[in-house]
């Protein structure tokens, strides 16, 4: 008897429990659920949610959405910083028709050098691009024609929402600062921090900084890219694509990055390894070397292999796109090579 009256006692206050918590069923959690995996599929449709300008990448990644951290990272001279300006840009112009959005591009050192970046990436279907970036790096006379497409060019730059604060002394606390002061009189849609590394020389730890960020993001409900630096660890293998493993920053930022990036540029490498002709080789051979090596490097000099190494909400993979760094453009990989002017 003492039993049965102990698992009725047992059984009420687990219904009350049930009653005051929130509690949902299977249909409400299977609802939910099919909810959620809608919103991702219209992610073109959303205002919280943007394109990378990349169809292969958009498509992987269902977008850049609010309140997420994304961390992009690779090894030296692969165009992290390349890449972050031109989505930047992309992202800036879609906020021109709004009228209440902004970029916030965090950088240390000239603010200068991502301003003529952000040049060169506008001026790529309007004039010669090669012809503009001699212009503005060895000071050429250019005609007055190319000198009122300048000027038209940056007119359309100043009125660009595009926020640029450089600091040598990047922190948590100047980052939040910043966005309080821009806050009060514009709304902040998308934060770029270039780059994560530049916060361990303030004794901050990675997995501090992640943490800072993804509450940020989730504050003001925007994407908030972060380019990151691998180590050497992966130059000791063949294959010299990154993978999370390569590197402590794959591992400590998996809590708190929802989608993390590598970039890949095969190019890169070939040109290190230029082929040499070696002792007692005849030249018939070092030839056919040298030509299977042009061949190889010709085919990837413009591509740039983006790794979706960790996707929260969608699928993880390998995505070709068009890069050209010397000039700063990004495309989808088979459009580009027609539109490029060179």
């Amino acid at each position: 008897m003492f039993l049965i009256k102990w698992l009725l006692n047992i059984k009420k206050a687990k219904s009350k429990i049930l009653r005051k918590s929130n509690y949902r069923n299977c249909p409400d959690h299977v609802s939910s659920i099919f909810q959620s995996y809608l919103e991702q599929q219209n992610y073109k449709y959303s205002n919280s949610c943007f394109s990378t300008g990349i169809k292969d990448l958009d498509d992987r990644l269902h977008g850049l959405n609010g309140g997420e951290v994304i961390l992009l990272a690779s090894r030296p001279s692969m165009g992290k910083t390349s890449f972050a300006i031109n989505l930047s840009y992309k992202i800036a112009q879609s906020f021109l028709k709004e009228n209440n959005q902004c970029v916030l591009y965090f950088c240390s050192g000239d603010a200068g050098l991502t301003l003529r970046q952000l040049q060169c990436v506008m001026t790529e279907k309007v004039m010669d691009v090669e012809k503009f970036y001699l212009h503005i790096s060895k000071n050429q006379s250019m005609s007055y024609k190319e000198l009122k497409t300048v000027a038209d060019i940056n007119n359309k730059l100043e009125k660009l929402p595009f926020y640029i604060c450089d600091s040598y002394e990047l922190s948590l606390d100047y980052i939040a600062s910043k966005i309080k002061e821009i806050s009060c009189y514009t709304q902040i849609g998308f934060i770029v921090v270039d780059y994560l590394m530049l916060f361990s020389f303030k004794n901050y730890s990675a997995y501090t900084t992640l943490k800072g960020f993804k509450k940020i993001a989730q504050k003001l409900n925007v994407p908030i890219l972060v380019l990151g630096q691998l180590s050497r660890n992966l130059e000791k293998r063949s294959d010299k694509r990154p993978l999370i493993s390569d590197d402590d920053i794959g591992i400590i930022a998996a809590p708190f990055c929802d989608k993390i990036l590598f970039l890949y540029r095969e190019s890169y490498y070939l040109e290190m390894f230029e082929p040499q002709k070696k002792q007692n080789e005849t030249q018939e051979h070092f030839d056919k070397r040298v030509q299977c090596w042009e061949n190889k490097y010709q085919k990837s000099k413009n591509e740039c292999d983006i790794i979706i190494a960790r996707n929260k909400y969608a699928r993880s993979g390998m995505v070709k796109c068009f890069c050209n760094l010397e000039y700063g453009i990004w495309d989808n990989l088979k459009l580009s090579k027609k539109d490029v002017p060179f």
